[in-house]
């Protein structure tokens, strides 16, 4: 709908972290309509993935994981997806918060790497509103397996063969881990592949942001 009210015939699609995922299928649905993709931090929406951000993370960072679960009390930590789902949709913001705020600092201590250097908290960019309606988005797209079929993203991704692309993705990035990247690079090999060294999950790291933009520059020189 963007596309044509813009009246753009073709263009670059441009996503990172859920936005990969998003970049992903839309270029599976319109691969005509892409000059080129490029993903970052790359999302693919498998339960594997829930399973890590939600349970096996906590093998390379305890601390973040403690910080996720701390406001669940053990009596519901059976199931732990659906006490973060039922929690997170709380309209008590004494009930709400909490969880909130831990699935916020994980996320932040996974993805943190050592060359962050913008400060989003400062420009505005992370704010409590914001971290209510990205983790509740982010829940309920993760319960509901992004709304695609399982594992789809990567049994279709032969639709982008004939689409030029760029995976960048952060080696320290622990909260999409690394392998989502290299397991898309497989399905989609005309995708120059390229794992950044001291880097983690977000667009603000400086080596991210180099990757990202030489990458862009590339594009200038499509046919």
């Amino acid at each position: 709908m963007l596309r044509r009210r813009f009246g753009i015939e073709r263009w670059i699609v441009f996503g990172g972290s859920w936005g990969s995922a998003l970049a992903l299928a839309y270029g599976q649905a319109h691969p005509e309509r892409c000059l080129g993709l490029v993903v970052r931090g790359i999302s693919l929406g498998r339960s594997i993935e829930n399973r890590w951000g939600f349970h096996e993370s906590r093998h390379v960072r305890p601390q973040a994981w403690e910080m996720l679960v701390s406001s669940v009390p053990e009596a519901e930590r059976g199931d732990l997806d659906g006490a973060l789902l039922r929690r997170m949709l709380d309209p008590d913001p004494a009930v709400h918060w909490p969880v909130i705020k831990g699935w916020m600092d994980q996320a932040d201590i996974l993805g943190r790497s050592r060359n962050l250097d913008i400060d989003i908290h400062e420009d505005g960019l992370d704010t409590p509103e914001m971290d209510v309606v990205g983790a509740r988005l982010s829940i309920v797209y993760f319960s509901n397996h992004i709304f695609l079929p399982p594992g789809s993203l990567l049994a279709n991704a032969h639709r982008l063969h004939p689409v030029p692309g760029v995976i960048v993705h952060g080696e320290d990035d622990f909260n999409c881990p690394l392998a989502n990247a290299w397991d898309l690079h497989k399905a989609w090999p005309q995708a120059a592949y390229r794992p950044i060294p001291e880097a983690g999950h977000s667009c603000f790291d400086r080596n991210i942001r180099l990757a990202l933009v030489a990458a862009m520059e590339d594009f200038k020189h499509l046919g």
